[in-house]
């Protein structure tokens, strides 16, 4: 159903198909770097607009939100497999400042980084030396601003999404998560 959904909204012609590919190719090997509409937009040729536009009829989002998506499936994966700090992953995944990685992170999956590394470590944040009570003061301030409301967004599993659709990566004839190593 929702295949055939998609299939009916793309209107793209050939060539505009082709470089929003192109776009996405040159997203997922610059992600780690500042990038703008114009950057993207300009390195595939096309007004900004016209750009937005044909993301939006092959893919259904914009090419910040799809930037922003290749970054999360990143950093996941860094929060699975390392222990690199919050703010060394963001920087490392492209975004200028940990609350950045956060809110966005938070936004898609519905849960902080330091939580979700917890659910695959639970004793990640814990370092060599560290006591109990300086993990419980660290916990507890990773912790402040988390109500009630990003609880229930947690548990809700609409709010996890990859880095692109199964049904866009089958008919752009992408692999699932083209940023991890690993699959999720």
């Amino acid at each position: 159903h929702l295949d055939s959904a998609l299939a009916h909204k793309r209107k793209l012609n050939s060539e505009a198909q082709r470089l929003v590919r192109k776009a996405m190719a040159y997203l997922h090997e610059h992600y780690a770097e500042p990038l703008t509409r114009q950057a993207i937009a300009e390195h595939v040729g096309l007004d900004e607009d016209y750009l937005t536009y044909c993301f939006r009829q092959e893919l259904g989002i914009t090419p910040i939100t799809y930037l922003n998506r290749c970054r999360i499936n990143r950093a996941k994966y860094l929060l699975k497999h390392t222990g690199a700090t919050v703010t060394a992953i963001a920087l490392q995944v492209g975004f200028s400042h940990s609350r950045n990685l956060t809110r966005v992170f938070h936004r898609k999956l519905g849960t902080s980084p330091d939580a979700f590394r917890r659910t695959f470590h639970p004793a990640a944040n814990q370092k060599l030396g560290e006591n109990s009570e300086q993990q419980k003061e660290k916990t507890r301030n990773t912790a402040v601003g988390i109500d009630k409301t990003h609880a229930a967004a947690a548990a809700s599993p609409a709010k996890i999404a990859n880095c692109i659709p199964d049904t866009i990566n089958a008919r752009m004839k992408l692999p699932k998560n083209p940023l991890d190593l690993t699959s999720n």
